[in-house]
C-alpha cells in the first residue's frame, strides 16, 4: 500500500448545476465543553493545498484578525527629567507575540539625558534566564536620524539612544519606534 485515504471526497460529475460543493461539511457543534470541526492529536501536522479561507483567525484563543489597539506610552529619561512630552502608540497582540509602533514628541527636553525611555504595551517575556539577552527595536528621529532601542527580559521599558550611542533628543524632536517581541 502506498497511500491510505481514510476519508476521501471526489468531485461530482455529470450534467446539472451545483451551487456549492463541499469536500467536508460540518454543522455547528455546540454540545461538548470543547467543539472542533477538525482535530489533529499530538504533533500530527495538517496540510492544505490551495487557498484557505478563514472566517475568523484565532491563535491560542486570541483573535488575530481584529483591529490594532491604541495605548499611551509613558515617556521619560534615565537621567534628569523631560519637562513636556507626549506619546501615542498602537499594538497588536497575537498569542505571545506583540507588534507595536509608537510616536513620541519631546516638546521641552528640560534636564533629560542618557536614554529616552517609553513604556511598552506589555512586559517582555521573562522566560529567558540569560539577563544579557535584549530585544532590539527600530526607530528614527524626524530628519532621518537612526535610533537604537533595546529592552531586556521581564520589563516593559524601552530605552532609546541615537545610532552613535548619545542621548537622542532635544526640545521639539519627534521620534518613531516600532518592533516585535514576545510577552509571557
Amino acid at each position: 500500500m502506498t497511500d491510505a485515504r481514510l476519508h476521501c471526497a471526489v468531485d461530482i460529475t455529470g450534467a446539472g448545476t451545483v451551487t456549492a460543493q463541499y469536500g467536508f461539511y460540518c454543522d455547528t457543534l455546540t454540545k461538548g465543553a470543547s467543539n472542533y470541526a477538525f482535530y489533529s492529536a499530538g504533533s500530527t501536522p495538517s496540510k492544505f493545498g490551495g487557498n484557505v479561507d478563514v472566517g475568523g483567525l484565532s491563535v491560542g484563543g486570541v483573535d488575530a484578525t481584529g483591529a490594532w489597539t491604541a495605548w499611551t506610552p509613558t515617556i521619560g529619561s534615565t537621567v534628569g527629567a523631560i519637562t513636556a512630552k507626549s506619546g501615542a502608540g498602537r499594538y497588536k497582540k497575537i498569542g505571545k507575540t506583540v507588534i507595536f509602533g509608537c510616536y513620541i514628541l519631546v516638546t521641552t527636553n528640560g534636564t533629560g539625558s542618557d536614554y529616552l525611555t517609553f513604556t511598552l504595551p506589555f512586559p517582555t517575556s521573562a522566560a529567558s534566564s540569560a539577563a544579557a539577552i535584549q530585544f532590539p527595536f527600530a526607530g528614527f528621529k524626524f530628519g532621518g536620524i537612526g535610533l537604537a532601542i533595546i529592552t531586556g527580559p521581564g520589563t516593559n521599558i524601552g530605552y532609546i539612544r541615537k545610532y552613535d550611542g548619545t542621548y537622542p533628543v532635544t526640545s521639539g524632536d519627534q521620534v518613531w519606534v516600532s518592533g516585535t517581541y514576545e510577552t509571557d
